[in-house]
């Protein structure tokens, strides 16, 4: 029973982040084109701004599909060392260590 509702809550989470990261996708493609089509044809060439265009949105949609990770990283961390000084007291500094020194050798 436990395992299903942490696949509906995944799947809900899932669906609501690729669904505002899409609508972001649009709107950032619909502001960029738009700009693109008012500017003079003196002041730049239009193939350049709109070639680089899906490259820059792709770069920032791939930043905010791990934007709402960031933060309940943060808050699951607290909450199991939390829950793990109150079983093993002191104990709970050992895998925080351990995770802040293998930090920097990730890729």
């Amino acid at each position: 029973m436990l395992t299903q509702v942490l696949q509906i809550s995944a799947a809900f989470y899932s669906h609501r982040n690729y669904r505002f990261v899409t609508i972001i996708r649009g709107s950032l493609v619909t502001a960029i084109y738009r700009k693109t089509t008012e500017i003079s044809l003196t002041a730049l060439d239009n193939s350049a701004a709109v070639t680089l265009m899906s490259t820059d949105v792709e770069r920032i949609v791939n930043g905010l599909k791990m934007m709402h990770e960031f933060w309940a990283d943060l808050v699951q961390v607290s909450i199991s060392t939390y829950l793990l000084q109150r079983d093993l007291g002191v104990a709970c500094v050992a895998p925080i260590a351990v995770s802040i020194g293998r930090f920097p050798l990730s890729p």
